[in-house]
């Protein structure tokens, strides 16, 4: 697994992902959002406790992590907590390791070598099972976003900005047999703020809807894109 580590200001960087846990506290400072991430430090030379999200003096809550790659089949899972890490280095080791900035040459070399097996590339094309579920899990299922910019390019690619999205904004490009209808989040008139969406593949189309377990169709009412292809940015905020 891997993940872009947010640092505020559109800094980022990308690391592997060594255990994701929850935080044992007395009393919550903001329930549900008490997952933290071991990943590496910035320069890769020591494994750092990352919380998933934090407030900010507002008491809005800042994400501060996006998972982009996702396999963890090389992880030992808690069923009840849904949290885990890779066999290797179970928590105890891993919150050592965090607490003191040390591991052994071996877990080190083994940590790298995960690192090293992913190349981050902000551009993704959307193709398969893999790609669409990837795409809802970055974009939060395009929760609390909303369209920012929309324009037909000269070379007929639909362009869409999304923002608001917790932890990054997208770029969204949709071209081939290109049909859309955005009449119902029209800003001047409408709510342009997304709860849910369906993202599927349907007969070689891609299909991306305001809505989610929206049936084949999209009726009047919803804000929909249907195109062969379609391709995404992210941009971390």
């Amino acid at each position: 697994m891997h993940a872009l580590i947010l640092q505020g200001g559109g800094k980022y960087y990308v690391s592997a992902v060594f255990g994701i846990y929850r935080e044992q506290r007395k009393k919550k400072r903001y329930a549900g959002y008490d997952y933290f991430y071991i990943v590496w430090n910035e320069q890769k030379t020591k494994l750092i406790k990352w919380p998933e999200y934090r407030p900010n003096p507002s008491n809005r809550i800042i994400q501060q992590v996006i998972d982009v790659e996702f396999d963890v089949s090389d992880w030992q899972m808690s069923k009840e907590e849904n949290t885990g890490g890779v066999k290797f280095l179970p928590k105890e080791a891993a919150l050592s390791a965090c607490e003191t900035g040390e591991l052994s040459d071996a877990l080190r070399e083994k940590c790298l070598a995960i690192d090293r097996s992913f190349v981050f590339d902000p551009y993704h094309d959307v193709e398969t099972e893999e790609d669409i579920e990837g795409l809802l899990r970055i974009s939060g299922w395009f929760h609390d976003g909303c369209i920012k910019e929309h324009r037909e390019e000269e070379d007929g690619k639909l362009y869409l900005l999304f923002t608001s999205i917790w932890g990054c904004d997208l770029e969204v490009w949709f071209w081939g047999d290109l049909s859309y209808d955005m009449r119902s989040r029209d800003p001047k008139t409408e709510d342009p703020y997304w709860m849910d969406c369906t993202l599927e593949k349907r007969d070689g189309f891609i299909c991306l809807i305001d809505d989610e377990c929206v049936p084949a169709e999209p009726k009047e009412g919803y804000c929909w894109f249907r195109a062969r292809h379609m391709r995404y940015h992210i941009i971390p905020h």
